[in-house]
């Protein structure tokens, strides 16, 4: 008996450990990044979109991070979202050198934090935790995808997709998006300036809403 409550101790203790160890990191994260929702607008974030375009436009709110630049979500003409944030990439390298484009599904990963933004039918889920200089990119979509434009200094895209990412440095997903349709259109622009990339992604905010292959580019600064 005595033995038998042993060995179920060391089961109990086993199990412990391994639930303490699966927790770890994503507690670690959450308390190292120390994110938070603000109405902080950011003036570089702005002034990506032709001035035209900023008496349709106005902030929803900004996800601020100890460990990474903010995120950013727009509303556009009360019929579209407009989603923004910047990463750090080489000055020297250009866009068609850092992106790389595969065709295939996406998802999160159980060990990883995600703070996830809803975006009418569908949800934009960001990783937690520290992003070091990118020196490469790769965007999937379980759909279609359309090239608009595939410069040194912007690369624009149409996608029709059930589910997409962008990943950084060949690590796992920075950003998964995810439909709650069989399928979903978005508009996905990559802006280079300097040592800065932009990404902007443009969704629609209701059902009504509809997006045209050129329209992204129709808004940004050229």
């Amino acid at each position: 008996m005595e033995k038998t409550n042993k060995i179920r101790l060391i089961k109990y203790i086993i199990l412990i450990l391994i639930f303490a160890i699966v927790l770890a990191k994503p507690i670690y994260t959450v308390l190292s990044n120390r994110e938070h929702l603000s109405h902080k607008e950011l003036v570089d974030y702005k002034n990506l979109f032709d001035k035209k375009a900023w008496s349709d436009l106005r902030l929803s709110n900004t996800v601020e991070s100890e460990l990474r630049e903010p995120e950013s979500l727009y509303i556009y003409k009360d019929k579209y979202n407009l989603f923004v944030t910047k990463v750090h990439v080489p000055d020297s390298l250009e866009i068609d050198k850092l992106l790389t484009l595969k065709y295939e599904a996406s998802k999160t990963i159980e060990d990883e934090v995600y703070f996830s933004i809803q975006s009418f039918n569908f949800k934009i889920h960001i990783k937690s935790g520290e992003l070091t200089l990118v020196k490469s990119i790769n965007l999937k979509v379980e759909g279609k995808l359309t090239t608009i434009v595939f410069a040194k200094d912007l690369a624009s895209f149409y996608i029709n997709f059930k589910t997409s990412s962008i990943v950084f440095n060949n690590d796992r997903s920075y950003i998964v998006l995810k439909t709650e349709k069989a399928i979903s259109s978005a508009a996905l622009s990559f802006i280079k300036k300097g040592g800065l990339l932009y990404v902007v992604l443009l969704t629609p905010a209701i059902n009504k809403a509809e997006i045209s292959p050129q329209q992204i580019n129709t808004i940004l600064v050229r």
